[in-house]
């Protein structure tokens, strides 16, 4: 199973429908918080995954998406806030 293609899709179509939401509904969720969001995924995100790939002795273990999810919510949140 592909988890890092399963996460992109759901991280896309979450940050996808956010922003949507956010633009036809007045700008509920500001780009500072969205910010915010990834500063701290990359920061526990990078941290919790390398704890997690030293417990198994791996270098890129499959089941590690966090690279995946930031990678998605970074290109949508960026290209909706310059579009």
């Amino acid at each position: 199973f592909a988890q890092g293609t399963a996460a992109s899709l759901v991280t896309a179509l979450i940050i996808y429908l956010t922003k949507l939401q956010d633009h036809l509904y007045s700008s509920l969720i500001s780009n500072n918080f969205i910010i915010f969001i990834i500063v701290n995924l990359f920061i526990f995100g990078t941290i919790a995954s390398s704890m997690y790939a030293k417990k198994l002795k791996k270098t890129d273990p499959g089941e590690i998406v966090i690279d995946e999810v930031l990678g998605q919510t970074l290109t949508i949140s960026f290209s909706i806030a310059f579009a």
